[in-house]
């Protein structure tokens, strides 16, 4: 058996070595964060098969009947941002009531928040019926301004709804 010569071994191991190579130019910059608002919203700007109709079914104790007829409906995508900002208008995430002037003392000397863009918005048709067609999956806040049918302070009426599974969804909203 032969015995291997120092260079040999040495010529050997060098050959086996690796190098790193500093990348040649100017480094590539890393991919920015995702945008937030674009991150927990984005989903919401998609089509989809769903759609959510309504009407507001609102009675206060004594029986006086409320309508949407003529006034703003909007249908907000849920996400951390949007439930925060919600709760902290209407005190909750799930359902409330609430006038008017109070919800605009809460939002008094705040922004429109950053998600407005993926807001949808719509009015309620003379008869007082809303519509949202080609929705996402998703969940949603569903807001709708309604006035009382006699006299009276129009009300906020703020309540959760889902859009799954390509269902037209028909909501009363009390």
């Amino acid at each position: 058996m032969k015995r291997l010569t120092p260079l040999v071994l040495l010529l050997a191991l060098t050959a086996c070595e690796t190098t790193t190579r500093p990348f040649p130019g100017p480094r590539p910059e890393p991919a920015p964060p995702p945008n937030p608002v674009d991150y927990q919203f984005g989903w919401s700007a998609r089509s989809g098969a769903n759609s959510i109709t309504g009407s507001v079914a609102y009675r206060t104790k004594a029986g006086g009947a409320f309508t949407c007829a003529g006034r703003s409906v909007a249908l907000t995508p849920a996400a951390p941002m949007s439930a925060e900002r919600t709760e902290r208008l209407y005190g909750s995430t799930e359902h409330a009531v609430s006038s008017i002037e109070a919800v605009r003392e809460r939002s008094a000397g705040q922004a429109a928040p950053a998600y407005a863009n993926y807001v949808r918005a719509g009015q309620c048709d003379e008869t007082g019926h809303f519509a949202f067609q080609d929705l996402p999956d998703g969940a949603w806040f569903l807001i709708v301004t309604a006035k009382p049918a006699r006299a009276g302070e129009p009300v906020v009426i703020m309540r959760a709804v889902e859009a799954r599974g390509g269902i037209r969804q028909t909501v009363a909203v009390r």
